[in-house]
């Protein structure tokens, strides 16, 4: 499914072990090297699929990345996801 103007779906395919709740993250994938992304984080508790993001705009390339939460803290970031909102 591509993604809209005003909701993309993010779905997780593989679940962690024991992971008591991820952390999804997600910024405009710009062009500009020099500036740092500004990243918007939301909490999901237990393992939904698909995760709605709003508020994207057309024509931007978004970047996603998530991690874990277990017994002994955050996981590092995943590799970048990106996807353009269309």
């Amino acid at each position: 499914m591509a993604p809209t103007a005003e909701k993309s779906r993010f779905a997780s395919r593989q679940a962690i072990p024991k992971a008591l709740s991820y952390e999804l993250r997600y910024a405009a994938a710009g062009a500009d090297g020099d500036k740092a992304p500004v990243w918007a984080t939301e909490t999901v508790t237990g393992v939904k699929a698909p995760v709605t993001v709003t508020d994207l705009k057309p024509g931007t390339t978004y970047a996603f990345q998530v991690r874990s939460l277990g017994k002994s803290g955050y996981s590092d970031w995943s590799d970048s996801a990106t996807l353009m909102c269309t």
